[in-house]
């Protein structure tokens, strides 16, 4: 009989060991979300127990369109990029690979497609691990407010992925 691969063992411990992720960071405009750094802090502890790492690879080409411009009227760009992420133990080498992940961003600078991975990587570890989220806020995307901007923005956007 062929040993286990430890791959699955360490996401199970993995998943056990990991704690709620509230949303504890505030945007300048008041709106509050889970910043990528507490989740990195969070889970470093996590996956170096459980002898984890993580291989991120973005799957074809991220996607960009001009995004509704902001309230002062500067120029946005949308990203959205799918990504998947490869779990490895270190112990031997067995991998469990998730995804693609949709992840999913605006920027008025440079960075949509970082963002874009950022987001990707939160909701992989949330719906890989089940990560609690620390109980009930209310949605910062519960408004409809400027819905009407940017239908039809990004139409055609997936084609291809």
């Amino acid at each position: 009989m062929e040993p286990v691969p430890k791959i699955h063992e360490a996401m199970g411990q993995a998943m056990s060991q990991m704690s709620a992720l509230p949303k504890t960071e505030e945007h300048a405009q008041g709106w509050r979300y889970r910043g990528i750094d507490s989740l990195m802090n969070m889970a470093h502890g996590v996956l170096e127990s459980c002898r984890l790492i993580v291989r991120p690879e973005v799957v074809g080409e991220p996607r960009f369109v001009d995004g509704p411009p902001t309230n002062s009227g500067k120029k946005q760009t949308h990203c959205i990029v799918l990504v998947k992420f490869g779990f490895v133990s270190t112990i031997d080498g067995s991998e469990f690979t998730v995804g693609p992940f949709v992840g999913e961003a605006l920027s008025t600078s440079d960075k949509a497609s970082n963002k874009a991975q950022t987001a990707a990587y939160k909701w992989a570890f949330f719906e890989t691990f089940c990560m609690p989220t620390g109980g009930a806020m209310k949605d910062t995307e519960a408004s409809n407010e400027g819905e009407e901007k940017t239908k039809g923005a990004a139409e055609g956007f997936l084609e291809g992925f």
